[in-house]
Formats: structure tokens, sequence, C-alpha cells
């Protein structure tokens, strides 16, 4: 019958699957960033998503949250602020780190991998950095919270918690 061909048609399921491929990689991006998952199921999402924050030693999570009650400077809509926000953030990481930037429902999650095993110092730094340019560049004042450094995939929530707490 029609019904079962149409479930069974690659096309259309390639189809499917590529305009559900964003949704599922922030599905998955979030029960990482909550400790839903363990390691071997994060190292299979990474592959899948092809997201490479694997391949370095120390894994980070810097959350940054943004003052909308701040007047704002520059003429930018509101729904744009987290969107500029998540730009600055892939520009001051970029080259330093792998990195993986996501857009919550209200923070910017930035989840960082390092080569090196004490980035901690750096990472403070550049969220500093980022700080001052979303204050100058959209004119919005934004706190990083810097949670610690985890060899393991499976503790970025933790990471991730400490982020949060430090905000």
């Amino acid at each position: 019958d029609k019904s079962i061909e149409e479930k069974r048609n690659i096309d259309l399921l390639t189809d499917s699957y590529e305009k559900s491929l964003t949704i599922m990689k922030e599905s998955f991006i979030t029960e990482v960033l909550w400790g839903a998952l363990p390691e071997d199921k994060i190292i299979d999402g990474l592959e899948s998503y092809n997201i490479a924050i694997n391949r370095l030693s120390c894994k980070n999570v810097t959350v940054f949250e943004a003052d909308y009650a701040s007047d704002l400077v520059y003429n930018i809509t509101r729904e744009f602020i987290p969107v500029s926000i998540k730009k600055i953030i892939e520009e001051h990481f970029e080259g330093r780190c792998e990195y993986l930037v996501y857009i919550g429902t209200s923070l910017i999650i930035a989840i960082t991998s390092w080569s090196h095993t004490s980035p901690i110092k750096e990472i403070m730094s550049i969220s500093n950095e980022i700080c001052s340019s979303c204050k100058k560049v959209i004119g919005i004042e934004t706190t990083a919270g810097v949670g610690r450094v985890y060899e393991s995939l499976s503790d970025i929530h933790k990471s991730f918690k400490e982020g949060r707490k430090a905000l």
C-alpha cells in the first residue's frame, strides 16, 4: 500500500532526516549538558553529528548570560542578541581550541576542548575578552561562568553545572 511505500522510500526518509538533524543535534547537546548520556553514547553522538570536541584531552563548559535589562546602545533586535554573542564567542575561541557554541533558552554555552592540561587561566582570559567584545560590539553586558576542566566526556555536565553556578 502507498503509506507503507512512503515509509520505506529512502529519498523521503533522507529528506525527513536532514530536516530533523538540527533538532536532533540540539537534543543530543542538551542531554550531554544535563548528564543524561554515558560516555560511549556521547562519543557516538559526537561522531554522528560531526562535533569535534573529543580529540583533545581537557574539556570545559563556559556559560554566558546576557543582561537583557541593560539599555541597548546599538539598534539590534533582542532575538538577534544570542546569535551575535554566539558569533563573538566563536571568533574568540577560533584557533585556540576545539569548540561548540550552543544557544540555549536563556544561556549561550561554549563547550571547549584543549590540548594542554591547565587551560583554565586561558579560558578565563578569553571569557573576559568575550564579555568586553559583547559590550563593545552589541552594547550589552554579558557575564561568563567558567566550569572546571575535565578529561572525561561524561563529566561535561559537571563543568556545565559549575559554569551555571559561577554566574
